[in-house]
């Protein structure tokens, strides 16, 4: 991924490459689920490529809603997939949370962390700094499952703050 970005490849072609690479050492038997994403920080229009479960979420301010994108097949899994790009435009002040299933499919005694609590935890963290904001989420969702956790969990926070002047 790495050398294909430094060559200004499209992120479409960033996610093609990697997934040959993939599928070339495991046949399909092992594959990444991934969230390829390139900010434009000029215009603040974002560019992703979904290739399996990560989820994309926004604050905004105080609405959490769920950016919706093509879900594509995770990098390895077949052979030559082809891979589409999407845009959207980020506003000023927006929050973006990237979340895996591991988080969003937690449960504990009531039910879900996605259904049950997120939304309300995502919420409250608008003041908090972006590494505050995914201590804390882990904190609450450690605290929601009263245990430890069976699937990996992986968050990521960044503010848009718009471009630079």
């Amino acid at each position: 991924l790495r050398n294909a970005r430094r060559a200004r490849l499209a992120l479409a072609d960033q996610a093609a490459l990697a997934d040959q690479a993939i599928y070339d050492l495991y046949r399909g038997d092992q594959y990444l689920s991934a969230l390829l994403l390139e900010l434009d920080l000029g215009s603040g229009v974002m560019t992703a490529v979904d290739a399996g479960s990560p989820r994309l979420v926004r604050v905004r301010d105080g609405d959490v809603t769920g950016q919706e994108l093509e879900a594509q097949f995770p990098l390895g899994m077949f052979e030559a997939t082809d891979y589409r790009e999407q845009r959207f435009p980020l506003h000023r002040g927006e929050r973006l949370f990237v979340l895996s299933d591991g988080v969003i499919d937690a449960v504990g005694q009531h039910g879900r962390y996605g259904e049950m609590a997120m939304e309300r935890f995502l919420r409250r963290t608008g003041p908090m700094e972006p590494l505050n904001a995914v201590r804390s989420l882990l904190g609450d969702l450690r605290a929601f499952v009263a245990g430890d956790l069976v699937d990996d969990a992986v968050v990521v926070c960044v503010d848009w703050t718009g471009p630079q002047p």
